[in-house]
């Protein structure tokens, strides 16, 4: 059985976590960017596959902000008696909240959306 030498680097966790809370911002905005574009469309059936295409975007957004948070939560828990002392573990917890909070806003918005504008069009 080969052996690994894999080294635990916090910051290196930290940091694929604030990349992923990057791409949740970003992909989000796209989202309501293309909400707006979509209203300037004339042709319905472009119309409805701009829109959809928005709701995936969203859920997309939502999947990055909730494994993003659950990777970051793992690896705080399994790894807490290991890391230093100067690891700022709260603070880095209250950004999981920060996550979760945002992720909620996206669903919240993705769900007005969808009954807005797809349902009841």
């Amino acid at each position: 059985m080969p052996s690994y030498n894999i080294t635990n680097n916090p910051y290196a966790v930290y940091s694929l976590f604030v990349s992923e809370q990057r791409n949740m911002f970003l992909s989000s905005s796209i989202a309501i960017a293309m909400i707006g574009f979509s209203n300037t469309i004339g042709d319905k059936k472009m119309k409805m596959t701009l829109k959809m295409l928005c709701v995936i975007i969203f859920v997309l957004s939502m999947w990055f902000g909730i494994s993003s948070s659950r990777e970051l939560n793992y690896y705080l828990d399994n790894n807490d008696s290991e890391l230093p002392s100067y690891i700022p573990i709260h603070m880095w917890k209250s950004a999981l909240n920060i996550n979760y909070i945002y992720t909620t806003i996206i669903f919240v918005i993705a769900i007005m959306f969808t009954m807005n504008k797809i349902i009841y069009e």
